[in-house]
């Protein structure tokens, strides 16, 4: 929570804004306050079980690409879907792409 707190401070110092007067300081103290609520409140069941098994999920994954080099993941273009394959294959594809 420290972290994020500095690293809003650090960017208003940046753009040369006050840290320092009294509003500023009542925004941090509620900024605080809110993120450890947030922190601090346990998690649904249903949302346990979904974050431990998409944990898992990018855990083989990680398993997986260090086994193989040959193999990259990639995000498509214009979208949040990702591409698994042979980079061999990505590369072909890609050169392909930019001849068209």
């Amino acid at each position: 929570m420290k972290l994020i707190s500095t690293t809003v401070k650090n960017c208003l110092k940046d753009h040369r804004l006050s840290t320092t007067d009294e509003r500023t300081k009542q925004a941090f103290q509620a900024l605080e306050h809110l993120l450890h609520d947030l922190y601090s409140k346990p998690l649904t069941k249903k949302l346990a079980i979904r974050a431990q098994r998409e944990y898992k999920v990018v855990k083989s994954i990680q398993h997986i690409l260090h086994q193989r080099s040959d193999i990259v993941i990639r995000r498509t273009d214009k979208s949040k879907v990702f591409y698994i394959g042979k980079a061999a294959d990505f590369g072909r594809k890609a050169e392909g792409y930019m001849l068209k």
